[in-house]
């Protein structure tokens, strides 16, 4: 496995509202940066350095880059700082931006009315934070029901609460520190962005790991829109009777997941979060562990994976770990689709 000839890992001190301050020093080599979809805050991380100075950590932020890519904008937290005779050194837990949200609320019950439009609401809420660093795609949809969350939920809950119920990705935060979402794509419509080919140099590790279990996969889901009670609750299923599908009925009986109260906007986009809901529980048959440089592909974005004993896959992105050290690779964990 080569590395990058030119591979560089810079890191930058921010104040609150990510302005610049200048170079974090001291940084050893290392540490780590992880980002998953499945995880309360997508990305976060540690860091150790040897200080130099004092730092305002608690009204800074630190700027992670690879080569001139920006990683992360991280909110720092320092949980230790280690005192010999000849130094100082402290290892810093950097955390993204979604943190804000985790943890802030609006200390009382907090609504949504029936006919608002949803993305306008999400970015209230976000902006209610004091942060207007916002790249979130503009939608006509509104809500069909009014949405009302009891006191002390987490601001995060609530935009994505919204965020579902226009079939939108949960709220993520980019390497520059921009809250971030947009419509929801399904895996058979997004872009392959990498080709994982077996024996071609630089590509992975040629050790990797497999994991395999197909009897979770259910073959139909139904969702139950949210009622206020006046009307009788609309119902939206998504089924798999291809034939060419193993998993299909009646190959196999029905295995059937049902989600209750949904937020939606109309019978359309419920259909749609039925059909989107189908297709993501259904990506756990399968998933393989790769070591490889970095490659310019992200979190949910649709790969290849070729390998001579067990053919082709079309998988999704899952997870990724960062070594921040020259010449440390990235561990990718893939989810083949079905």
């Amino acid at each position: 496995m080569r590395a990058s000839f030119e591979e560089t890992f810079t890191f930058d001190l921010l104040d609150t509202n990510d302005n610049i301050l200048g170079r974090l020093n001291g940084v050893q080599s290392g540490g780590s940066l992880d980002y998953s979809v499945s995880a309360d805050i997508r990305g976060s991380g540690s860091i150790n350095l040897t200080k130099t100075g004092d730092v305002d950590w608690l009204h800074s932020r630190v700027r992670v880059y690879y080569n001139d890519i920006p990683l992360i904008t991280a909110i720092p937290k320092i949980p230790a700082e280690s005192y010999d005779d000849a130094q100082v050194t402290m290892q810093v837990d950097l955390y993204d931006k979604t943190m804000i949200l985790m943890d802030d609320n609006f200390g009382n019950a907090y609504g949504v009315a029936a006919g608002s439009n949803i993305i306008t609401a999400v970015k209230a809420v976000i902006a209610s934070t004091g942060d207007t660093k916002i790249n979130i795609e503009s939608s006509s949809a509104t809500l069909a029901t009014t949405l009302v969350w009891e006191a002390n939920t987490p601001k995060k809950t609530i935009v994505n609460d919204l965020l579902n119920a226009a079939n939108y990705w949960g709220i993520w935060c980019d390497g520059l520190g921009y809250f971030t979402s947009g419509p929801y794509i399904a895996p058979s419509y997004r872009p392959v962005m990498y080709d994982f080919v077996d024996n071609e140099e630089g590509m992975y590790l040629p050790a990797f790991e497999r994991n395999y279990d197909p009897f979770a996969v259910p073959n139909r889901y139904n969702v139950i829109g949210k009622t206020d009670g006046n009307v009788e609750a609309l119902v939206k299923s998504a089924v798999d009777v291809d034939p060419l599908s193993p998993y299909s009925y009646p190959l196999l009986p029905w295995h059937t997941i049902t989600l209750t109260g949904v937020e939606y906007s109309d019978a359309a986009n419920l259909q749609e979060i039925a059909d989107r809901q189908l297709v993501e529980s259904r990506q756990i048959s399968e998933t393989f562990e790769l070591s490889h440089p970095y490659l310019g592909f992200g979190l949910n974005q649709v790969v290849t994976f070729t390998n001579a004993k067990l053919g082709t896959r079309r998988a999704v992105v899952q997870k990724m770990t960062y070594s921040l050290q020259t010449g440390g690779l990235i561990k990718s964990t893939i989810r083949s689709l079905v």
